[in-house]
Parts: structure tokens; C-alpha cells; sequence
């Protein structure tokens, strides 16, 4: 693995009270460990942000019923053409998504891009329209 980092003196003292030594947190370590379960999720996915897009991806496919027959190097594959990591994300209209352009399947290579929130929504309420409208038509 990697070398360890020197604590601060902050972090020593934490530690030796048996506390998380991330600077913002004030949970119990559990034994034999420095950080909380929470602080050393939030550090992995710090180092690890396309392992971590992937498990958080893979984990909302498993949840809604979705298949998932994309690799982890495919995935990196697809972050790295797609320039995801570099591009904003987030919670606002102009942040990007992974998005399926057939939503009759799953995550697969050939089934996935990127779009901005607002387009994806707009996709969605589109799809609807027409849907209820080919239901209203052959009722």
C-alpha cells in the first residue's frame, strides 16, 4: 500500500483520546482504527472517485431493478472518454449525469452517456408526454 501520513499534533491528540482524527468530526474510533466508519468512506471515495461512482452507480442500478453488465475498467474507460471527472456535478441544472439513452436496458457500454440534469429531466417528462399520449390514443 501507500506510505502513512504523519498525524498532525491535533490528529495525535484525537487519536490518543480515541477519537476520529478527521478535523471535522467529534465520533468515537472504533478499536483499532483512527477514523469512523463514515469519515473513512468519505476519505476512500476522496482517493478513489471512480471506484466509488462505480459502487454508488452499481448499488442504484441493484436498487431499482436494473441490470449492470459494465466492468470497472469499462467504467474508466467511459469516465475518461466521456470527461466526466472533470466536469461539474452536483445537484444543479447544468451539472452532469450518467444517463441511459434506452432506458428499456440497463448500464452497458453502448448504453450510457452523459447529460446535464435539466436535460435528462426534460428527456423524462418528454418520454412521459408522448407515452400517455400513444395511451390515450389506443384506449
Amino acid at each position: 500500500m501507500g506510505r502513512k501520513k504523519e498525524l498532525t499534533p491535533n490528529e495525535a491528540r484525537k487519536k490518543r483520546a480515541g477519537l476520529c482524527i478527521a478535523s471535522y468530526c467529534t465520533k468515537k474510533a472504533p478499536k483499532g482504527r483512527h477514523m469512523c466508519y463514515a469519515c473513512a468512506r468519505r476519505d476512500w471515495a476522496e482517493r478513489n472517485p471512480e471506484h466509488y461512482l462505480f459502487c454508488n452507480l452499481r448499488g442504484n442500478a441493484r436498487r431499482r431493478g436494473k441490470e449492470f453488465g459494465i466492468s470497472l475498467d469499462e467504467f474508466k474507460e467511459f469516465l475518461e472518454k466521456e470527461n466526466y471527472l472533470r466536469r461539474k456535478r452536483g445537484r444543479t441544472k447544468t451539472s452532469v449525469s450518467i444517463d441511459r439513452p434506452d432506458n428499456t436496458r440497463g448500464y452497458f457500454a453502448d448504453n450510457m452517456g452523459t447529460l446535464t440534469l435539466k436535460a435528462n429531466a426534460e428527456k423524462m417528462h418528454y418520454v412521459d408526454y408522448f407515452r400517455r399520449q400513444y395511451e390515450q390514443a389506443s384506449a
